[in-house]
């Protein structure tokens, strides 16, 4: 029947190359495009379909509702405990905490983002990677706990309660080293079992802390259950490790690795100690210069800030492996990857930071109670420092993937002598405005200013710029 019929050419196909989102928004008619999509999400989406880029969408979304939900609980938990203790309890417990957190740098000791680097560049090596870092972090925490214990009985010499508050919570630094077991699952894009067993412990411990209000316990109470928190996220992850069959034993740690590991990270750990010293060592001037009380209705207004700190951070953590792989193709895929996810959520931050600023009153009356009263003028200064810290999100990435972790290590140096230096200022003036005000100088010197002025990190300053879409 076909014999008569001509021959055709075979038929010789090539890979379709992928749409981007805006050729196809170009292809439709302009009455489609009426309500069209800002070019920022456009770029999102149309990069969806892409492996990488779904998991990083899928990992991200489950940290995102993850946080969404300690917000939630966390904040009705947080505000009922506040009210309980009153600020001078509330106080003394946000000062262990902001003591310990300062020296939770040696116990980090800045693995969390190279190893999980080293393990998507390298996944045969992954057992020994997860297991150095294991040890290392288990030596780190010993040290801190020793360092947080001297500082609080230089700082608060026979002060009994603070000395048992500060030792219990410095406790908790043991069992967040195995919080190393979540590097492998971050950077093979497994995120949703390590936030279901985080979300499962966080809800039993909140009603924990709940029950514990109702009866009437102590403020030594709620320090425990903080660190017992810890110690259950950590048997959570062993248990769920060892089902994948992922060994964590010391066996597995070599210290050729150690020696590896830490060549990379010290410029991070010290970078790590330096944020985390000019993000609290106001707390530690407000106690020195006023009380506990001071501490707590401070500690009560930037909680609320801090707590809408989880989304670029989440975004940020499960972007990791992603960002990775875009820096190994070109500096311009990397730079276009970055701005893809920072831009949206830069803009969001400022929206956060305007509507507290105005509402701060009302929200902090409403919250707290009128002891509280005095929070809302910080509330006011401090939730703008969101914008500096979401760009400063943009830095830790960019510096670690281009090897420039000393350039970060400058930054946060000068951030904490900023800090410091306008908190023995401000502070005996101005009270806990000053130090809100002390810590808004400190993040835009140290997460954007610094980019500016060193060479090496200055195509980071026009990329923080273009998040703005000022064209430099």
């Amino acid at each position: 029947m076909t014999r008569g019929l001509p021959k055709r050419a075979p038929l010789r196909y090539r890979r379709a190359e992928p749409v981007r989102a805006a050729d196809a928004a170009a292809d439709q008619p302009r009455s489609v495009r009426l309500f069209a999509v800002p070019r920022p999400l456009r770029a999102i989406v149309g990069r969806m379909a892409q492996g990488d880029a779904r998991r990083l969408i899928a990992n991200a979304g489950w940290l995102v509702g993850d946080k969404l939900m300690r917000l939630g609980v966390g904040m009705f938990v947080l505000v009922w405990i506040a009210r309980y203790l009153g600020p001078a309890d509330f106080g003394l417990l946000n000062y262990g905490q902001a003591l310990v957190i300062i020296f939770t740098a040696f116990a980090v000791m800045g693995l969390a983002d190279i190893a999980v680097r080293d393990i998507v560049r390298q996944p045969k090596r992954e057992q020994e990677i997860v297991a150095t870092a294991l040890l290392m972090r288990l030596g780190g925490g010993l040290i801190a706990i020793m360092l947080a214990l001297a500082l609080v009985g230089v700082a608060r010499p026979g002060d009994t309660r603070a000395l048992i508050v500060v030792a219990i919570l410095a406790a908790g630094l043991l069992p967040q080293a195995f919080d190393v077991i979540d590097y492998r699952f971050q950077a093979h894009f497994v995120v949703r079992p390590v936030v279901l067993l985080r979300n499962g412990v966080f809800l039993l411990f909140s009603a924990a802390k709940c029950a514990a209000i109702l009866l009437g316990a102590p403020i030594e109470a709620f320090a425990a259950l903080i660190v017992l928190e810890f110690a259950a996220v950590a048997s959570g992850l062993l248990l769920y490790a060892r089902r994948r069959g992922l060994s964590v034993h010391p066996r597995c740690a070599s210290l050729a690795e150690a020696r590896r590991l830490w060549h990379e990270s010290w410029p991070l750990l010290l970078r790590t100690l330096a944020i985390a010293a000019y993000m609290r060592v106001d707390q530690l001037v407000i106690a020195a210069y006023r009380d506990d009380a001071a501490v707590g209705i401070y500690a009560a207004a930037i909680r609320l800030p801090e707590l809408w700190y989880f989304l670029p951070t989440a975004v940020m953590t499960a972007a990791v492996p992603f960002f990775t792989r875009s820096y190994a193709q070109s500096a311009a895929v990397y730079e276009r990857a970055i701005l893809r996810v920072m831009r949206p959520l830069v803009w969001l931050s400022i929206v956060v930071a305007l509507a507290l600023s105005l509402f701060a009153s009302p929200i902090v009356t409403l919250l707290y109670g009128e002891r509280y009263a005095g929070a809302a003028a910080v509330l006011a200064v401090y939730a703008w420092a969101g914008v500096f810290g979401t760009l400063g999100q943009t830095t830790n990435a960019w510096l670690i993937n281009a090897g420039l972790m000393r350039h970060g290590l400058y930054q946060a140096l000068a951030g904490l002598v900023v800090s410091i230096a306008l908190n023995l200022l401000l502070v005996p003036r101005m009270g806990v405005v000053g130090a809100a005000w002390s810590y808004l100088a400190a993040q835009a010197i140290s997460n954007v200013g610094l980019n500016a002025l060193m060479p090496a990190t200055r195509p980071i300053f026009r990329g923080q710029l273009r998040t703005f879409g000022l064209r430099v």
